[in-house]
């Protein structure tokens, strides 16, 4: 096995000297956050489990987890890289009662190193630096050690589902025809080992995430969290009878499910946050392991169901995403410089200048000439600095309400356009603090000759109108949601 130096050396010449990539921060970040799950869900795993060698292996696996976080909290320490939140005691409940029986440990560790191995073997080649690089193949190579592991218990105590045997062929052959690729119509040809194998893959994948669904769902706390579990353990159901047909056509044996490895106890050992993101991060990962699917599918019937899959669980994991968000569960992970932030904050102190800097040069010299314009004509500048003074009668009678009362739309277009150029606002119903925020303050402009004068009643319109337009948004956004709850 290759032994991974410790990130502590002193560093030398080379790549060791460079700043990390973004792929590096990003892998790097999702091997913390998946291994924080890991390491809480572990220790309550390891209390409840009868079965000695089960144990031992299990053990071998929080280990994993607490040198892998070990590392990385250490490499980003030295980068100077805020290390990730993850997650903490609050998010397990160690002596809550029994959940899963001691088979159901080797069938979830087999589950969870197979989505390990997948992360670790897409980020080495896209690693830079040694250190980073080394450490990927440490994680890949330890991690395919505890598969090998689970995989000679699961076969020790009978507890190994094996794919279907296949004929040995005669002879190598070659293609003759293009009724290989059938699958609706015509003739069509039994399913290849490759099918074979990326169908039960994904069969036994589904089994062993309906019976996580099956003890998440009877210990969820939230109705929308449990809500969210039912249907992922449908969707997970659906698609292992799916896959099962497939099999069945060609009398091959199918895999079993595993829900009967759930105890029946309803006491939650974990936070919906923790169980949430485990569904939401796993079922990301099937949507990989079925695009491999699609990849090695020559029989269009077989394709066209991993394209209906990958589409569904898309859908499927936007909304658990949501609910994250909702609850302010979801942890940022890096990104890009926010342009779009820039950008906004440069309209805020003047319509146009977001326009110039997003590229956007005609718009940038229109919106400038406007606000100069409604600016020199409705007095502004004077209106603000008797406002800023406490003389809002003279601010009153300073202002050409006429004038005035285009401001409010041309400043938060200025604001949304540029936002909105740069890459923001993407999500549904975005604009509404926008409008509103316009709107309102119009309003309020119309009625500063009595109250205020136009700067201050203008602001307090704005900033009630903007309020208006984020609650409109998340009530929007929450009924076009709302599937989840029916």
């Amino acid at each position: 096995m290759i032994k991974f130096q410790p990130l502590h050396n002193s560093r030398t010449k080379g790549s060791l000297s460079d700043k990390l990539t973004s792929a590096e921060v990003g892998k790097l970040w999702a091997t913390y956050m998946g291994n924080s799950m890991a390491n809480r869900i572990f220790p309550y795993y390891l209390r409840n489990v009868d079965d000695n060698e089960i144990r031992n292996v299990l053990e071998k696996a929080y280990r994993l987890t607490e040198r892998l976080l070990n590392t990385i909290t250490d490499l980003f320490e030295r980068e100077g890289h805020p290390v990730p939140l993850g997650f903490d005691d609050k998010d397990v409940n160690v002596g809550a009662p029994r959940l899963f029986d001691d088979e159901f440990y080797l069938h979830y560790l087999k589950y969870t190193s197979k989505a390990g191995i997948s992360i670790y073997s897409i980020a080495v080649p896209l690693m830079s630096r040694l250190d980073v690089r080394d450490f990927f193949t440490d994680c890949m190579t330890s991690t395919v050690d505890l598969m090998n592991e689970v995989n000679d218990l699961l076969d020790t105590k009978g507890f190994l589902i094996k794919p279907p045997l296949i004929p040995t062929p005669n002879s190598t052959d070659f293609v003759q025809k293009q009724s290989f690729l059938n699958g609706f119509f015509g003739d069509i040809r039994p399913l290849s080992a490759l099918e074979i194998t990326h169908i039960y893959d994904n069969v036994q994948n589904n089994a062993i995430s309906s019976a996580v669904l099956t003890g998440f769902r009877q210990s969820a706390k939230t109705e929308q969290v449990r809500n969210f579990f039912e249907r992922g353990k449908e969707i997970a159901q659906k698609h292992i009878q799916v896959l099962n047909k497939l099999l069945q056509k060609d009398d091959l044996p199918t895999h079993p499910v595993l829900d009967h490895l759930v105890t029946d106890s309803t006491f939650s050992p974990f936070s919906d946050k923790i169980m949430l993101f485990h569904k939401v991060d796993m079922f990301i990962v099937r949507i990989r392991t079925y695009g491999n699917a699609l990849a090695f599918s020559a029989r269009h019937d077989v394709a066209s169901v991993f394209v209906r899959f990958m589409a569904e669980i898309g859908n499927y994991v936007e909304d658990g995403a949501n609910i994250l968000i909702d609850f302010g569960w979801m942890e940022q992970p890096p990104q890009a410089a926010d342009r779009d932030a820039e950008a906004l904050l440069w309209s805020i102190a003047l319509p146009g200048f977001g326009q110039f800097r997003n590229g956007k040069y005609v718009k940038g010299i229109l919106l400038i000439l406007l606000e100069f314009a409604i600016n020199v004509q409705s007095h502004l500048n004077m209106v603000i600095i008797s406002s800023l003074h406490g003389n809002i009668r003279n601010a009153i009678n300073q202002t050409d309400y006429q004038w005035l009362m285009f401001y409010p739309c041309v400043y938060m277009f200025g604001i949304w356009d540029a936002y909105k150029d740069a890459g923001g606002g993407t999500k549904p119903y975005a604009v509404f603090p926008y409008v509103f925020g316009a709107f309102f303050a119009t309003i309020g402009i119309v009625y500063s000759q009595d109250y205020l004068g136009a700067m201050w009643l203008g602001i307090c319109g704005l900033a009630v109108g903007i309020a208006v337009g984020i609650v409109l948004r998340a009530m929007f956004s929450k009924k076009r949601r709302s599937p989840l709850n029916s």
